[in-house]
């Protein structure tokens, strides 16, 4: 697996909460394009198809 930046660490863990992208963006003050698309990498990085799956994969490689 490619090694996930801080920045997408933090993405991580609030979409682990449960955040919109839209929560995210403006706890993060970034655009929600920006949130979106670091959701998306997220998701090729860990190979998975859908963010329920992501969150699965990051809690069982002790990301989350």
């Amino acid at each position: 697996m490619t090694p996930i930046t801080p920045r997408e660490k933090q993405v991580l863990v609030l979409l682990s909460k449960g955040y919109t992208d839209k929560t995210i963006a403006e706890k993060l003050e970034m655009s929600p394009n920006t949130a979106r698309t670091h959701r998306q990498k997220l998701r090729a990085k860990f190979h998975v198809s859908n963010t329920a799956l992501l969150i699965k994969m990051a809690i069982k490689k002790g990301f989350i």
